[in-house]
């Protein structure tokens, strides 16, 4: 089997190098590309893969719930990460060991995995890889100089050490000392920065020969760290030995390291190395254990490995009460453990320097991120990030008493203080009074279009920018916030552009707390921008409100610096293009610029009309809000019931009964009396949520299906590979239960022969059940019996309909008197 620490190197290499992490995949699941996955992964490889009869394969099987057999490539089974992840991981298994040498695996990929590339596009392909870089780290080395080692392998180890500390980031924060040890222990060079002296020291390190006490080298070490050690960056200890001691007391001091929060690798020298060592080792032991059996070929991998593992370790705070400082880049993270008392819970603070980041706390997870987590701040110079987790949470969450902490930088530059206290000390700080406005009754898609060109200071973006999009965006109520009484809520989007134009948050449906996290995260000022492409802009907004559109009202808001008359002419075809959709196209000036400020505003005006241009973003944002108000009047009206029309669009369903379906939905809702209090939704499904449910009146449910049915009469799209029902699912508990409208009634359309993960499906078929819908499904499903379409349906009696034999007329005879019926009779 292959060393667990060389697969996991080479499989991160490979997403990179085959799709850039996914990123570099230019077409949906059924292209040769997009089936082959992340890693590229092809049908032949799949084959060995499934035919190897490795044990390993019935472990992915029974841990990760990974039924390697029933994997299909033609389904695009491997667009999925976690199968494809493992297949690559059964078949570099297969082949012979994985080099180290970067010039070798270049090789190995040639020969192994992509014989059509060539070892210099691999290599050139790596060296564009973005590089983790770690906060530093108090780096201690414990050698063993027994005379079980012998002198030749001691010279290796020597030379093991130069190598690493060699690689080691200059202007990181970094220290290094060493402990060596025989029958005791001695320091041979105490925590340094001093990395060059380091290196002299580690080549000349004294071979004694002498007898063997570990446990004397570690608890050196254990002092080194309580005396010296930093609490705002890893303490990473590194075990070199063989093992050879049977001393009880090195398991007992091998946890005072880690229980002080020292992530202690182990490494094994000599062909007899001591399997303790991986026990010793840190958790994941797989990933904290090594072997220099190979020792020429370690000693050059080796930093690249520990430095992955060193960007994925947390520094730890020890203690209530206390704080840690550090600095952070963008998009960087850096992960702390808070040690807490569960009888009076933890308040978590995140103080500014300079720059803004944002905090992730866990409860469970060890690094937590924007994707995992269980509480979450933003901090920025002015206002400081604060989480409270109550005594209830602490107990509930967590056994071990320990919470997890991830900073990641929002701005290019940014220095913090992170500090934990007792109980709840969260304080009040004073914001501008909110603005008083009609907004919250208005029905309304608003995109912000934000000019970030290279005349615009980046500070003042960062956070004038931002703050001004979430100040005009929480004027209005949010997509959950709509009840029955006001449905009205507003829907945003946000376009970033200098030379060119991105999407920085698609024009859709969020909750506050997601949009204003998106906001705070995601707006953020790149270096060396380039010019203002005002045209591009709105080629964009253009595009958003085409696809993503939803409401009547649609206004955009542009604000930008210094504008040329090139600039203006550029616009206005596009203007003219974005002005099908937009009623209210409205302008500003930012003022942290350096360009002619009163040119622009006088352009802007010329463009957008005098009464839809502002002179000051942060001086005119009531007069725009009420701008918003005095076009767009209160449009509320009680909704209470909605319908939500649910079709699997995959290959098992096959075109023309997705087609016969959308024509039975198009007759059932034209066939009853509609009235303003009702709201239909149509949603597809297949291996993802392919048409999320978004509620609409009659209208404009009628145009959305008319499109689906064109798009699948015409180019068979969307059209899955395969039927995961557990997305779906989950999407109809959460907008049942928001409990918008008094009742709800479901049709859905579907077979259930090729869903996948039918175990957990269930659970989420019984969660949905449990809402108390008035649920049908039109069962498409042949030659199969389940149980699955009456749990979901809560058992009623005549709620499953099998489609597969039954004509057009029966179907529309069937539900037009008993789904649409009932949906009728629960009207307001």
């Amino acid at each position: 089997m292959q060393p667990i620490q060389n697969m996991q190197l080479e499989a991160r290499l490979l997403a990179w190098v085959e799709s850039q992490d996914g990123n570099g995949l230019k077409s949906f699941w059924n292209s040769d590309k997009g089936r082959n996955g992340i890693w590229q992964t092809t049908s032949s490889m799949l084959s060995q893969v499934q035919s190897s009869g490795t044990q390993a394969v019935t472990d992915l099987q029974s841990q990760l719930g990974v039924n390697i057999s029933d994997l299909s490539w033609s389904k695009g089974d491997l667009d999925i990460p976690l199968n494809d992840a493992s297949v690559v991981r059964l078949y570099t298994s297969l082949l012979r060991a994985i080099p180290l040498d970067i010039n070798e695996q270049a090789n190995y990929w040639v020969n192994n995995y992509n014989p059509s590339g060539t070892a210099q596009q691999f290599i050139s392909a790596v060296s564009q890889m973005p590089k983790c870089k770690p906060p530093g780290l108090d780096l201690i080395f414990i050698v063993d100089d027994s005379g079980s080692i012998g002198a030749d392998v001691f010279q290796n180890v020597r030379d093991f050490l130069t190598t690493i500390i060699s690689a080691m980031q200059k202007g990181q924060s970094n220290r290094v000392g060493i402990v060596r040890f025989d029958s005791s222990a001695f320091l041979d060079l105490s925590l340094t920065y001093d990395l060059n002296y380091a290196n002299q020291v580690a080549a000349s390190l004294t071979y004694n020969g002498g007898g063997t006490d570990i446990a004397a080298g570690l608890s050196m070490t254990y002092q080194q760290f309580t005396q010296f050690g930093r609490s705002n960056v890893p303490m990473v200890a590194l075990l070199i030995t063989d093992g050879s001691d049977s001393d009880p007391n090195i398991v007992a001091q091998a946890d005072n390291l880690k229980n002080f929060g020292v992530n202690l690798f182990t490494v094994g020298v000599g062909s007899d190395a001591a399997s303790d060592l991986l026990i010793w080792s840190s958790v994941p032991h797989c990933m904290y254990y090594y072997s220099l059996n190979d020792y020429s070929q370690h000693a050059q991998a080796f930093p690249e490995l520990l430095n992955s593992q060193i960007c994925d370790v947390t520094a730890v705070i020890p203690t209530a009460d206390t704080c840690a400082n550090g600095t952070v880049d963008q998009g960087q993270y850096i992960f702390y453990q808070i040690s807490t008392d569960p009888s009076a819970g933890v308040t978590i603070k995140l103080e500014m320097d300079y720059g803004s980041a944002s905090i992730y706390v866990s409860l469970t997870s060890r690094l937590p991120s924007a994707a995992d987590y269980d509480f979450f701040a933003t901090a920025n110079v002015e206002i400081p990030g604060q989480i409270y987790i109550s005594p209830n949470q602490l107990q509930t969450g967590t056994s071990n008493l320990t919470v997890y902490v991830a900073i990641i930088g929002l701005t290019p530059e940014n220095s913090y203080t992170l500090c934990n206290e007792k109980y709840d000390t969260v304080e009040n700080y004073t914001t501008p009074a909110p603005i008083t406005t009609n907004s919250s009754c208005i029905s309304l898609d608003l995109i912000f279009i934000l000019d970030r060109s290279e005349s615009v200071y980046p500070d003042y973006y960062n956070n004038n920018i931002t703050n001004f999009v979430l100040n005009i965006a929480n004027q209005f109520a949010f997509h959950d916030e709509a009840t029955s009484g006001n449905p009205a809520y507003a829907r945003f989007g946000v376009i970033e552009f200098a030379s060119t134009a991105s999407i920085t948050i698609p024009l859709g449906n969020y909750s506050r707390s997601q949009f204003n996290k998106d906001v705070s995260t995601k707006i953020a000022y790149s270096e060396a921008e380039g010019t203002t492409r005002i045209d591009d802009a709105f080629m964009a907004a253009f595009f958003q409100f085409q696809q993503n559109g939803l409401m009547k009202n649609k206004a955009f808001i542009l604000i930008v610096d210094d504008v040329t008359t090139n600039n203006i002419q550029d616009a206005q075809d596009a203007l003219a293009r974005l002005e099908q959709y937009v009623t209210l196209p409205i302008g500003t000036i930012m003022t942290g610029s350096w360009g002619d400020l009163q040119d622009g505003y006088q352009r802007i005006s010329s463009l957008l009309g005098p009464k839809n241009a502002f002179p000051s973003m942060d001086d005119d944002q009531s007069d725009i809000l009420n701008r918003l108000d005095s076009t767009y009047p209160c449009t509320a009206l009680p909704a209470c019931s909605a319908i939500i029309f649910v079709e699997e669009a995959t290959t098992a369903i096959g075109k023309p009964s997705k087609i016969a379906f959308l024509q039975l939905v198009s007759k059932l809702a034209n066939s009853i009396e509609h009235t303003p209090n009702q709201r239909f939704a149509l949603a597809l499904y297949g291996q993802v949520v392919y048409k999320d449910i978004e509620y609409q009146t009659f209208e404009n449910f009628n145009q959305t299906l008319n499109d689906f049915i064109d798009s699948v009469s015409h180019s068979d799209t969307p059209n899955g590979g395969t039927t995961n029902l557990i997305p779906l699912l989950s999407r109809l508990n959460s907008t049942i239960n928001e409990r918008l409208y008094n009742s709800y009634s479901v049709l859905l359309m579907g077979e259930i022969q090729a869903v996948h993960n039918i175990g957990q499906t269930t659970k989420y078929a019984q969660s949905v059940a449990a809402t108390g819908a008035n649920i049908y499904v039109l069962d498409q499903t042949k030659r199969l019996h389940s149980d699955f379409w009456s749990i979901l349906t809560g058992n009623a009696y005549g709620h499953v309909i099998n489609g597969t034999n039954a004509t057009p007329e029966l179907l529309y005879a069937t539900f037009s008197q008993t789904i649409m019926s009932d949906f009728l009779a629960k009207g307001c």
